[in-house]
């Protein structure tokens, strides 16, 4: 198996596509390519992507989904199962890209409830990103990064860009 990795450029698709399918043809994939044109050429293939990036065991797998989702048209309660179900990666920075991506309510209800129960990758980050660009409520964010290990500097950003009290943050710059 391929180590998923944390980008995802030309080489790894090339690299992905050949180890799916040996027999495909791969010589237009090159520097200018990306997910799109991996789900017109090898549209194909998408079980077996989905598979393959269902037993990934490292990197950042939730990120090629949402990439896939976003340009290769995977079907998006697939989608959004696997990113609520990853154990690797950022899964809950990609929870806000999908939800700053279609920044509707329910995409948003679910983008919070992952970054929520997310115990990987920056919930804390993700959770001021959803105030500040997709409309969560600036208590919501306070309480997942009451939850999490966090450097002060996202403290400060709630502060500065979201309307969190100085109190709140010395409190949170103390833990």
């Amino acid at each position: 198996m391929l180590k998923c990795p944390n980008s995802f450029d030309y080489l790894f698709g090339k690299k992905l596509i050949k180890y799916l399918n040996p027999l495909a043809d791969i010589s237009m994939i090159n520097t200018d390519w990306c997910w799109k044109e991996f789900a017109k050429q090898f549209g194909y293939l998408k079980p077996k992507v989905m598979k393959y990036f269902e037993q990934a065991k490292e990197g950042d797998p939730s990120l090629a989904v949402f990439y896939l989702y976003k340009y290769g048209n995977f079907d998006k309660q697939w989608v959004k199962k696997f990113i609520s179900n990853c154990k690797i990666g950022n899964p809950s920075w990609i929870a806000y890209c999908m939800s700053n991506y279609q920044c509707n309510k329910l995409i948003i209800a679910w983008a919070q409830k992952v970054i929520e129960n997310c115990k990987i990758g920056e919930p804390a980050f993700a959770a001021y990103c959803m105030t500040r660009y997709c409309g969560s409520t600036k208590e919501w964010a306070e309480k997942v990064i009451e939850n999490c290990k966090i450097n002060n500097e996202i403290a400060y950003y709630m502060t500065i860009y979201c309307g969190s009290s100085e109190e709140w943050y010395y409190n949170i710059i103390k833990k």
